[in-house]
């Protein structure tokens, strides 16, 4: 008998053309890895069912190397023509193909994983898109967000609406939120301007990790958000935090996963045994997917930060706490190849500690598991961390490696950063307009009394016209002081003095 496990196996194995059966480079999507996001459940839950379907003849699996994993070989499994043949005689049973509207996915789209439960939270979102309300999906790190927001996503988009999501952070603006979510928008173009060209569309735009907004950019993002919802542009809000953008939106509070379905994701194998280990870790859903059986649980219902500071990463080996430390200062997600051991990454990722993004091109440590373990560190342990990242990344030549570069060297809090962003301005200033502002803005913390810090921070918003955050920056300084600036402020606001 084909089990509803085998059936979810089945089907996400299905949606892999056969010519990767012969292919050396293959996607993370059918490693172990990825099958289990994909179906939603722990690893070690995909043996039992991945066991019989093999010996069955419905799957096969070998040894290939993974996109974006380091060059080690991992195990990666196919469907075979047995497998789609008994597919088709269980139609009926089997989950919808997921990607049949993939053409109205755009942007930084999180691969689908299959979702349990939430279908309250579900309902709520529906509803409110259809009323066109914003939508604010909030909660703590790993409890389940982009999930039930891909859910949604897929279940609006396989209706015709157009999806386009950002996957936020620090060093993004509107302009690079825009061009992230694959809208194609004019050179110049204000932020109440971006509302108005979406009006009228069938859309949804999702803004994922919101919290991670700089204060640099939380006035335009804010100015966005509500200019979206006075045209009424559907859009989702991602993030932790209770709402700072002032808009009127349809709040959906993201707690622990009921009972009966937070066993769902856990070895069909372990029988009752799934309903203790549920409650013990509060229902939380990355806490059971890092369950492991030779790990143990916590005697009591602790907090799920106790849980991964004391169980997870009290037991995981000191070849795992190495192989982390780099990604503890890892301010956004970056291609596997480009961090300093990329071999290191299939070793988390079999612990389940990545997040990656769209089309698996991208990762970083689960924001949970990053915010517990880096809190355990000193300051001397944390600025080594960053010595170490500057060395990585002052050996690359490239504005991704001048931003992670600079980035480090300001969190260090080093007091000749201001050199070494005048050394960059010609390369970032243009291109990546929305993460110079924020390193100037950033390094102004160390260095507000800085003149020329100062005064190329004030040039650089008012190449971006904005006039009232360059008014800022020179604020406190002598008349005599930054004329330069004072001129052009004048010109921007029509006066003559």
């Amino acid at each position: 008998m084909v089990t509803p496990a085998m059936l979810r196996i089945l089907r996400w194995l299905d949606e892999h053309p056969a010519t990767l059966e012969s292919a050396w480079d293959v996607p993370r999507s059918i490693s172990l890895e990825g099958i289990a996001d994909g179906v939603g459940v722990v690893r070690s839950a995909l043996f039992q069912p991945m066991s019989v379907l093999e010996e069955n003849d419905l799957i096969q699996t070998r040894q290939a190397h993974v996109l974006g994993s380091g060059r080690r070989k991992r195990k990666v499994c196919h469907i075979t023509k047995n497998g789609r043949k008994v597919l088709a005689e269980y139609a009926e049973d089997a989950p919808e193909p997921r990607s049949k509207s993939s053409q109205n996915m755009n942007g930084q789209v999180p691969e689908y994983t299959h979702m349990h439960g939430r279908r309250s939270e579900a309902e709520s979102i529906r509803l409110a898109f259809e009323q066109n309300r914003p939508i604010h999906l909030r909660g703590m790190p790993g409890i389940g967000k982009s999930t039930l927001a891909r859910s949604v996503a897929q279940d609006l988009a396989n209706e015709g609406v157009t999806i386009n999501w950002v996957q936020l952070d620090a060093y993004c603006d509107v302009k690079e939120a825009m061009h992230r979510m694959g809208i194609e928008v004019p050179q110049i173009l204000d932020v109440e301007g971006y509302a108005s060209l979406l009006e009228q569309r069938d859309l949804l735009l999702v803004f994922d990790d919101v919290h991670s907004i700089s204060s640099r950019h939380q006035a335009s993002f804010s100015n966005l958000f509500q200019s979206l919802e006075q045209r009424k542009v559907p859009f989702m809000l991602l993030g932790r935090d209770r709402d700072t953008f002032s808009i009127e939106a349809e709040y959906v509070e993201l707690g622990p996963l009921e009972q009966e379905y937070a066993v769902e994701l856990l070895d069909s194998e372990l029988g009752e045994e799934r309903i203790s280990i549920v409650d013990t870790l509060g229902g939380h859903p990355l806490a059971i997917l890092l369950y492991d059986a030779s790990t143990p649980l916590p005697e009591t219902n602790q907090d799920v930060r106790t849980y991964v500071e004391q169980v997870v990463l009290g037991e995981a080996s000191s070849e795992v706490h190495d192989a982390m430390s780099p990604f503890l200062v890892l301010p956004f997600p970056v291609p596997a190849t480009r961090m300093p051991i990329p071999d290191n990454v299939p070793l988390l990722d079999e612990h389940t500690l990545l997040r990656w993004g769209a089309k698996d091109s991208t990762m970083e440590m689960q924001h949970l598991i990053r915010n517990v373990c880096k809190s355990s560190l000193d300051d001397s342990e944390v600025d080594a961390l960053h010595v170490s990242a500057i060395e990585h990344w002052g050996k690359e030549d490239d504005a991704l490696a001048s931003i992670l570069e600079l980035h480090h060297r300001i969190q260090r809090g080093e007091t000749d950063v201001s050199g070494h962003l005048s050394l960059r301005a010609n390369q970032l200033m243009s291109t990546y307009s929305g993460a110079f502002a924020t390193l100037l803005d950033e390094a102004l913390v160390i260095e507000n009394k800085n003149l020329e810090l100062v005064e190329l921070a004030a040039q650089h918003a008012l190449n971006r016209a904005e006039v009232e955050i360059a008014k800022q920056y020179i604020e406190g300084f002598d008349a005599s002081k930054l004329v330069n600036i004072r001129l052009q402020i004048a010109q921007f606001e029509g006066r003559k003095d």
